[in-house]
């Protein structure tokens, strides 16, 4: 059975089918926004000197509090089916009339580390296209996760987006730290992704939706021996044959 299917064979007992609603919900509102929000306006075209001349000529197109609305809605779109697993988890190891909190503990907490992270992948967009000029920000950015993807650095963190904290008494504090360190393991294991739809002039939305795939794809892969290898998400949605010969030496774990 290959992952793909194993996943669909889980949805009527998991939290995913309900964080696919989430996710296309958040699609929806980004689609609904006006040009898609003030981070898709800004996309692909800001450099550092845009920057300033934007905050002289027309503040609001960087309001602060609109650009941290819209990636809030970013994080929602494309990182809540990610975390179907650890979410259950969670869930599972409380009593029925607790399994809210432990939601609601663990979705707070993923989100709130991920929308702390604009701060870093926003300013990083910024540099890229101020660097690279706007016509190669995108190549630029999607070279540079697909390197990272393949390096020891990215497996260490998927091996990491797969542990599972003790939910124990405390459950809201329990499954809010587990929602945190999936958060900042899941950041290390994607950031590089996050910067790709940020350098793009149009077709953000849709370019948010393939990446979330290949991330939802890369997600699913099992735990493996860190090392130089094809992005594992290639494997998950081609299928084993066609890249194992192509990797660079890694091992996957048994």
């Amino acid at each position: 059975m290959g992952r793909f299917a194993a996943f669909t064979a889980q949805l009527s007992s998991s939290t995913l089918p309900y964080l696919f609603a989430l996710s296309g919900a958040a699609y929806l509102a980004l689609i609904l926004l006006p040009q898609g929000g003030a981070i898709a306006e800004l996309c692909g075209t800001l450099t550092v000197s845009d920057l300033g001349r934007l905050l002289l000529t027309a503040p609001w197109l960087v309001s602060p509090g609109q650009l941290a609305f819209d990636w809030g809605v970013m994080v929602v779109a494309m990182m809540t089916p990610l975390i179907a697993p650890l979410l259950s988890h969670a869930r599972r190891s409380v009593t029925a009339e607790r399994r809210w909190a432990a939601t609601i503990a663990f979705l707070g907490a993923y989100w709130a580390v991920w929308w702390a992270s604009f701060l870093m992948i926003f300013p990083l967009a910024i540099a890229l296209t101020t660097v690279t000029g706007d016509d190669a920000g995108f190549p630029a950015a999607l070279l540079i996760a697909m390197i990272y993807s393949a390096s020891p650095a990215a497996q260490r963190a998927r091996n990491a987006c797969h542990v599972r904290l003790r939910i124990g008494a405390h459950v809201f504090q329990d499954s809010a730290r587990q929602g945190f360190f999936t958060g900042l393991r899941c950041i290390a294991a994607c950031w590089p992704w996050m910067l790709v739809p940020l350098t793009v002039v149009t077709g953000h939305t849709a370019l948010m939706a393939v990446i979330a795939f290949y991330l939802f794809a890369d997600r699913i892969t099992p735990p493996a021996q860190p090392g130089w290898q094809i992005p594992p998400a290639f494997e998950t949605l081609f299928g084993p044959t066609a890249w194992r010969a192509g990797s660079f030496g890694a091992k996957t774990a048994r």
